[in-house]
This record gives structure tokens, sequence and C-alpha cells, in this order.
């Protein structure tokens, strides 16, 4: 995996009064907004009502997380895709707030185009979901909590019944955690 690069800042193009506001993740996560439900339509409001880093940080940030986890197709693979976003997620964290909500926002942007055949659909899907698994799992690891994933996770059982016709069951934690006796324990939301 090519990965040369990736690591440098990024800027959060937020402005030096708000960006020094959310000098830690900590901090971000009272500050922050987040989606008010877990569908296309919270996540349209969040996107359109709230002051966001420029275009082009968000691009990069984007950038970044797809070259991070494109050849990444193993757990250790991803996992190591992880440890890398952990470190640009850690620079720069409102930046990847934003680009998180802005990749799940293509997303579903994507999976509503017409014209595109469902196989089409259904890889642009899971490639989306990937690099949205590595990225809520780094903003989660930085904020020490699951605001991200628990977010991630709920949208792609939705997404995968209501579009895909898959109907899933949540069976366990995620592959990157340690097995623990109260791991094994999941929360249902």
């Amino acid at each position: 995996m090519v990965l040369v690069g990736i690591a440098s800042s990024c800027g959060s193009g937020l402005g030096s009064k708000q960006s020094m506001q959310l000098s830690s993740a900590a901090e971000a996560i009272d500050t922050l907004p987040h989606p008010t439900k877990f569908n296309e339509a919270a996540l349209d409001n969040l996107i359109m009502t709230h002051e966001q880093p420029k275009e082009e940080f968000i691009n990069e940030c984007k950038s970044k997380v797809s070259l991070a986890t494109h050849e990444a197709n193993t757990n250790d693979e991803i996992i190591q895709a992880k440890k890398l976003t952990v470190i640009l997620v850690n620079r720069d964290f409102p930046t990847y707030h934003w680009c998180f909500y802005q990749m799940m926002h293509d997303c579903d942007k994507a999976r509503l185009k017409e014209g595109i055949p469902v196989k089409q659909k259904l890889e642009s899907f899971n490639e989306s979901m990937k690099q949205l698994w590595v990225l809520s799992r780094s903003l989660d690891a930085v904020l020490q909590n699951e605001v991200y994933f628990k977010y991630l996770r709920k949208r792609y059982m939705v997404i995968s019944k209501n579009y895909f016709g898959r109907n899933l069951n949540l069976i366990g934690r995620p592959f990157d955690e340690k097995i623990t006796p109260d791991a094994s324990k999941d929360e249902e939301d």
C-alpha cells in the first residue's frame, strides 16, 4: 500500500478563531454539530445549515482517506489504514469531522443517482463504507467514544435493507477491537 505523503498536515480552513476554539477532540465533540436523526434528510440539514471548512480542505481530506484505504482489502490492511488516519484526525479534528459527514452525503447522492446499474451502485457503496468505516473508527479513537461509528453502523444497516434488500443483524463488535468478555456485548441503539 502506498501511503507516502498522506500524513502531511492540512489546515482546517475554519479560520483561526474557530480553529483555536477546537484545539482538541474533547472540545470538538461538544462544539461540532451532528445529524439529529439517522437519515439523508437530517444529514442534508446538517450540511446545509452549518459553517464548514473550505471545500479544498474537505476534498484534501477525502483524497487522503481514499488513498489510505484504496488498496486495503484485508482486516490487517484496513486496521493499518485506520492507524494512519488517526494521525491525520489528530492533526485537524474539525476538518475530518466534516469530511466524514460530507463523505456520507456523497455516498447518499451516488446511491440515489438514476441510470446506474444496482451492481455498480453496490460496489461503490461498499467502497464508500470501507472509507467511512476507517474514518469513523479513527474519529472515535481520537475521541475515545463511538459517536461516528454508531452513526455509520445505523446508516449502513438501514441503507442495506432499504436500497439493497439485505437484512443485516448486528452480531458483534468491530473487528479492530481486542476481544474481551465485556466487549462481546454490544449496545443495541
